[in-house]
């Protein structure tokens, strides 16, 4: 999981991980496994997410921690189709 969040690879690259684990792990330890961009999303948002959250709003916290916030205001009409406003807030830390 952390790979695919820091080589920015799509969600549905991980649909394929099943068969390809299936090919190279022994039957006792593939047949219980199992991944597709469901599970990949949910690990990601409810397992790994919260931790670094956490962990980077300490490191915000901390005296000495440098930080930028950026935002970006617009129209859903390009993402989705919905006649609706999005707001992206981006904070971007940097911890020696």
């Amino acid at each position: 999981m952390i790979k695919m969040c820091v080589e920015d690879w799509s969600f549905a690259s991980m649909d394929g991980i099943t068969d390809i684990s299936r090919t190279m792990f022994p039957r006792q330890i593939s047949s219980s496994f199992s991944l597709s961009r469901t599970n990949a999303t949910y690990l990601i948002s409810d397992g790994l997410g919260p931790y670094f959250k956490k962990k980077f709003v300490e490191d915000i916290n901390e005296s000495g921690t440098y930080f930028t916030i950026t935002e970006h205001n617009t129209t859903g009409e390009e993402e989705n189709g919905c006649n609706c406003m999005i707001l992206v807030t981006l904070l971007k830390g940097f911890n020696s």
